[in-house]
């Protein structure tokens, strides 16, 4: 990745919670341990001796979903901000995750309940993502959601 890399921040990652929460099934709302939310957020973009950690778009994308559904950062729907934020950080940066809904739900909880390494799910990002024009935040979050809504109606289940 370059220096144009667009992360996401915290205050996006919990603004599209409450979208997961509203849109699908519901949950209690709420951050269980504010200090592994920001961690979880700024995993995927530390670097070490100035090289980032997680080269690719796909290893990056990979960190957000694998440190959000471990972490349980969120009271309820960490699978879905998982899986969220990992799909809106590749769109924003200019790749579109094609894969089935079944795909999707399958990739998701293999790693959740299965505990399927990061470096699994990097491969299936690596293997189902498109390059794109890079989107907008707000674009991003609106084409995943009618993308992917089954997928999220699942993962709510």
């Amino acid at each position: 990745m370059t220096n144009e890399t667009r992360f996401l921040s915290v205050a996006e990652v919990v603004a599209e919670q409450e979208r997961q929460l509203a849109n699908y099934a519901g949950g209690l709302p709420g951050i269980r341990d504010e200090g592994q939310l920001k961690a979880a957020v700024e995993l995927p973009a530390m670097t070490f001796g100035g090289e980032p950690l997680l080269k690719s778009p796909a290893a990056i994308a990979s960190g957000y979903l694998t440190y959000l559904v471990r972490d349980h950062v969120f009271e309820q729907g960490n699978k879905r901000i998982g899986l969220a934020s990992a799909i809106i950080f590749l769109a924003v940066n200019g790749h579109r995750v094609e894969a089935s809904n079944e795909a999707l739900t399958d990739l998701v909880m293999s790693m959740a309940s299965v505990g399927d390494a990061r470096e699994s799910v990097e491969a299936f990002f690596d293997a189902n993502i498109e390059t794109c024009q890079p989107m907008s935040y707000e674009d991003a979050s609106a084409w995943m959601h009618a993308a992917f809504a089954a997928t999220f109606i699942e993962l709510a289940k």
